[in-house]
């Protein structure tokens, strides 16, 4: 736009200078304004006092951190209090600040736990165990054992009932064995095994002895330990010692129970065997259960043997059933 010419301020149109109106709106002739000159003070100086003017806030006051202790300090304290307490404390232990002075308390250390045999033990339990271990016990033994499987093992229920009538003497025996109904008569001399069927049957040697016929040792207890004391008891109106076995002792049990038990499939995994002596040493009963139970606590296999003694120490005269009898002097 030239210098003769102004703009309204109004309808913003351009007209010749000169004028007292604008031609289009009418607007009378303002001149504009001259802009001051610029301010050469500061961008605040310059706008002061205009919208344009830098809004100041007021400062916060400022927060005040609190003072801690660094964790190097607190550490080295704490560990300085606790030596100094075990200072002191083993000083007052020692009886530097006077008093009686109290015992140290015993230290108690944990140990596992093993079969141990029990250390009051009759003096008579010498004589029970050399005759438990002897090979040449001279007695008359009876034997009722009982053997029952559960269905449960291999699918139908069993029960074994053996019975032995029995004399032991020198190392020889002489007696019956039944089972099922079934007695067999069966003699043990000199190492030599015989049997028939009674009461009438023929004698016939055996080339090999069943381990239930071997009697002696009986049980196998052949230690001590393997024997623990219940105490006195009553039987048959004597007083007798109760003796018990311990986990020492691992019983065979087909000779106990008279019966290949491993032909069940299974053997007991619990095993007792209670003995009843006088109070010099002999025995005079014992009674053994052994069982395998199952998850739900019955018994899966249950056996129950129990023997009695009498005669104990007494010779006997066993005979070879097969020996020729010996021909007569002729007189003289």
């Amino acid at each position: 736009m030239s210098d003769d010419m102004v703009r309204c301020v109004r309808c913003h149109g351009v007209y010749e200078a000169g004028l007292e109106a604008c031609p289009r709106c009418g607007t009378t002739y303002r001149p504009l304004p001259i802009a001051p000159a610029p301010d050469p003070g500061s961008y605040a100086d310059k706008y002061q006092g205009t919208p344009f003017a830098m809004q100041v806030e007021a400062a916060a006051a400022p927060v005040l951190q609190s003072r801690r202790p660094r964790p190097g300090i607190v550490v080295g304290v704490g560990v300085m209090l606790m030596v100094l307490g075990l200072v002191v404390g083993g000083l007052y232990a020692l009886g530097a600040f006077g008093g009686n002075r109290s015992p140290a308390p015993a230290l108690i250390f944990g140990t596992s736990q093993r079969p141990s045999p029990t250390p009051t033990l009759p003096p008579s339990v010498s004589t029970t165990l050399s005759q438990l271990r002897d090979m040449n016990l001279s007695a008359h033994i009876k034997i009722q054992s009982r053997s029952t499987l559960d269905v449960r093992v291999n699918g139908s229920s069993q029960t074994v009932i053996v019975t032995m009538d029995a004399v032991v003497s020198g190392g020889d025996e002489s007696g019956t064995l039944t089972v099922g109904g079934s007695t067999v008569e069966f003699r043990l001399v000199n190492g030599s095994y015989y049997n028939r069927v009674a009461p009438t049957g023929k004698w016939v040697a055996r080339s090999v002895i069943p381990p239930a016929m071997l009697l002696t040792p009986l049980f196998g207890i052949t230690e001590a330990k393997m024997l623990r004391l219940v105490g006195p008891d009553m039987r048959d109106g004597q007083t007798l010692n109760h003796l018990q076995t311990t986990d020492w002792w691992v019983p065979d049990q087909s000779r106990i129970s008279l019966f290949d038990v491993g032909a069940f499939g299974i053997k007991a995994t619990r095993t007792m065997l209670d003995l009843w002596t006088t109070p010099d040493g002999k025995p005079v009963a014992a009674s053994f259960s052994g069982t395998q139970d199952a998850q739900d606590g019955t018994h899966l296999l249950k056996i129950d043997v129990n023997f009695v003694f009498d005669q104990v120490g007494t010779p006997q005269v066993i005979a070879n059933p097969m020996a020729k009898p010996s021909p007569k002097a002729s007189p003289t």
